[in-house]
């Protein structure tokens, strides 16, 4: 069972306590939870497409490369 500490009395108590069984005293809400993982979700997703982004265009590079050496190079068109 999850537990925090009452602010007041420092006993242990649970941990959607409204009021401390200890000292009586209502409690203040506790703190929300972070906000931040849409963040680092977003981020990581940037960062793979980032990644793929990268990896498409040097595959592309590498094939047009190989390309063209096989097709003896690349040569102007004839009356340019």
């Amino acid at each position: 069972m999850a537990q925090r500490t009452c602010p007041y009395c420092k006993e242990r108590i649970r941990k959607g306590a409204v009021v401390c069984r200890y000292c009586r005293r209502d409690l203040p809400d506790p703190p929300s939870p972070s906000v931040r993982w849409p963040y680092l979700v977003l981020s990581v997703m940037g960062v793979l497409a980032a990644v793929a982004v990268l990896s498409l265009g040097t595959g592309y590079y590498q094939e047009r490369l190989r390309w063209t050496e096989e097709e003896g190079g690349w040569e102007e068109p004839p009356g340019t």
